[in-house]
C-alpha cells in the first residue's frame, strides 16, 4: 500500500508569508485600521507548489542500503491556495 504526505518547500512558504504580510500591512495602513483576520487580498498571496513524498508502507526504509525508499513528486503544475490566519506573535 502506498503512503505519503503533501509537502511544500520552506522557501515557498517563507516567500508567500512575506508577500501576504506586506499586502496585509499596506491595506491596514490604507484603511487606517488593523484587521483582526487576513484580508482577502493577503489571502490571495497564499499559493504554493505542492509536492508529495511517498513510498510503499512496508518499505519506507531500505535497511540494506541505509536510506529512505521513497519518491519526491510534483503533484500539479499549478500553485494551490493555502489557508492562513493572523497569529499574535506575527
Amino acid at each position: 500500500q502506498a503512503r505519503g504526505v503533501v509537502i511544500y518547500q520552506d522557501s515557498d512558504i517563507s516567500d508567500i508569508k512575506a508577500r501576504a504580510l506586506a499586502v496585509q500591512n499596506q491595506l491596514n495602513q490604507e484603511n487606517g485600521s488593523i484587521a483582526a483576520n487576513l484580508r482577502a487580498a493577503a489571502l490571495r498571496e497564499l499559493k504554493a507548489q505542492p509536492y508529495a513524498i511517498w513510498g510503499l508502507q512496508h518499505n519506507w526504509l531500505d535497511m540494506e542500503n541505509n536510506h529512505a525508499a521513497c519518491t519526491f513528486t510534483k503533484l500539479t503544475e499549478n500553485k494551490v491556495p493555502l489557508k492562513g490566519g493572523m497569529h499574535p506573535s506575527g
